[in-house]
């Protein structure tokens, strides 16, 4: 029982957007109306698109939803509510953002680039909540489903698919079906909580490409569940590689993250520090960030790492403590005062016994 109260907290958070990048065959897309979605696309985070032109459409509309050509942008079909990433387009994202989601604005869209000849083809759904799950790489991963806890589902069937096409898990009474390769031997059910209502399943071991909608499908009430699974999530790592009295130097690495972070440094008013430029690299499409910067004063500062497409953010803090060096000399001890006052009263009274004897020799 005790995985039921997670599973009904965690329906309390509906996605913001997509995860996967569309690709030519299609993906899907689920928000709930009046939150935003993100739209993906991409040739590849080696291919910079800056000066690249790419149109994106909606099946059924003339004009178009948005339009990039060299760094001019227009949305012409929704003014005001289609923004992009600009700083990723050197890594070949031309994903976009549509804000405040209508029921209307369900339907297919297309992402085009004209010169290289390459369309990808989205689906984007509204009006269906969404349960989020955010996990890393190599942790469990439990998706939540269920029909409520005095529902008894051991003599139903329910099934789960990623994207509609991909076999997870089908659960039938008292026998269970093979998933697809890529979850083989990695997909399991709580076999305890069906009298409860609890079609939830745990995938182990999670890889990057696990990431996407699910979909849990009672097929007798044609009842769906959507399950967005976010992985990769960007952790960062803190040191202080040089210091003096007077300021201190700290660093944050951010390894083997996707998708790409933001990486900034902030301090405990919550203001960003300065920094210096992110060292960036790229393998296999994971991300290694790395970011630098000198503070002056004592107080607790936070690296934050920002993955903007899985709505998610993390930090690590480090305390900085300086031993300020005083501009002005420090005094002297009593002791030592008195004995230069001593030794000073010494040599002026020999002085005067000295000058005493030769006068006296001269009379």
């Amino acid at each position: 029982m005790e995985l039921l109260p997670f599973l009904f907290m965690s329906s309390c958070f509906l996605t913001l957007s997509g995860l996967t990048f569309g690709d030519e065959s299609g993906t899907s897309v689920i928000v709930k109306e009046g939150d935003d979605a993100i739209l993906p696309c991409s040739l590849g985070t080696n291919e910079n698109i800056e000066f690249m032109r790419f149109e994106w459409t909606k099946e059924g509309t003339e004009k178009k939803v948005f339009i990039c050509d060299t760094g001019m942008v227009d949305s012409p079909a929704l003014p005001g509510r289609v923004s992009h990433f600009p700083d990723d387009l050197q890594h070949g994202n031309a994903s976009i953002k549509i804000n405040n989601v209508q029921l209307k604005d369900g339907g297919i869209y297309t992402c085009n680039f004209p010169t290289r000849g390459k369309t990808f083809r989205i689906e984007l759904v509204v009006g269906k909540s969404v349960i989020k799950v955010t996990v890393k790489e190599d942790d469990d991963a439990i998706l939540p489903c269920s029909l409520g806890t005095n529902v008894n589902i051991k003599s139903k069937v329910f099934d789960w698919k990623k994207e509609g096409i991909v076999k997870v898990f089908l659960y039938k009474p008292n026998s269970t079906a093979p998933s697809d390769n890529q979850f083989k031997d990695r997909v399991s059910h709580f076999p305890g909580e069906l009298e409860h209502g609890n079609a939830s399943i745990k995938i182990s071991k999670i890889r990057v490409e696990d990431r996407g909608i699910y979909t849990c499908i009672f097929p007798d009430s044609e009842t769906k569940f959507y399950v967005e699974l976010a992985v990769g999530v960007a952790q960062p790592f803190v040191i202080i590689p040089d210091r003096t009295n007077d300021w201190a130097l700290l660093q944050c690495d951010v390894k083997n993250a996707y998708p790409k972070p933001t990486v900034e440094w902030w301090d405990s008013n919550n203001k960003i520090s300065h920094s210096e430029e992110p060292q960036v690299s790229e393998v296999g499409g994971r991300f290694y960030i790395t970011v630098k910067t000198n503070v002056t004063k004592d107080d607790r500062y936070r690296c934050v790492a920002k993955q903007e497409y899985i709505g998610h953010q993390a930090h690590t803090e480090i305390s900085v403590e300086l031993k300020k060096s005083d501009s002005a000399p420090q005094g002297l001890p009593v002791w030592a005062i008195a004995l230069i006052v001593g030794l000073i009263v010494a040599v002026i009274a020999c002085g005067i016994i000295i000058v005493k004897a030769c006068f006296g020799k001269k009379g």
